[in-house]
């Protein structure tokens, strides 16, 4: 193996910026972005993962794991996986075993994101705060009221569609 290989590369992928469809009162990455020069930097573009996934394939020999979280990653939309994708198949010429993941609130989560996530091999990772009166107290919607119930759809979407899931629980003092 030469200086320019690796056998194994894992990539985290911020691909909303510090966009959230939710505020939840202990984010870190919120906070952290308030303390930036620029608070959001938008979308990535396509054009930037092509530059970047033609160069993660020049070193990978193995494998690739490509985990996805945000702020919100769902929030820019099911077209940009999609393409991800297919960049990847174009650049995979020496078909290194990929590995897909993302972490979400599952907010956004229906019937078109639960079958991509099924067809493309996902574990989806999602964020539930234990009980109602927990996590409610923490993960607020937009207009401030909890997020359990959604969340508990997404999951149950999630099972139906024989997606792989797994939860992240943040632990508090509740």
């Amino acid at each position: 193996m030469s200086d320019l290989e690796m056998k194994n590369i894992s990539v985290l992928i911020k691909p909303s910026s510090s966009n959230c469809n939710i505020r939840c009162e202990y984010c870190f990455y919120y906070d952290e972005s308030t303390n930036r020069e620029v608070f959001d930097y938008g979308f990535i573009p396509i054009s930037t993962i092509d530059i970047f996934l033609k160069k993660i394939f020049d070193l990978v020999t193995e494998s690739v794991s490509f985990l996805f979280q945000g702020g919100e990653p769902m929030l820019i939309g099911i077209g940009f996986y999609k393409e991800f994708e297919k960049i990847v198949k174009k650049y995979n010429k020496n078909n290194v075993r990929v590995n897909y993941s993302i972490q979400t609130n599952g907010i956004l989560l229906n019937q078109e994101w639960t079958e991509y996530f099924y067809d493309s091999n996902y574990l989806v990772g999602i964020s539930l705060d234990g009980i109602k009166n927990t996590h409610n107290k923490y993960r607020l919607g937009k207009n401030k009221s909890g997020t359990y119930e959604k969340v508990l759809d997404a999951i149950d979407l999630l099972k139906k569609n024989k997606v792989q899931f797994n939860i992240l629980t943040v632990v508090t003092n509740e």
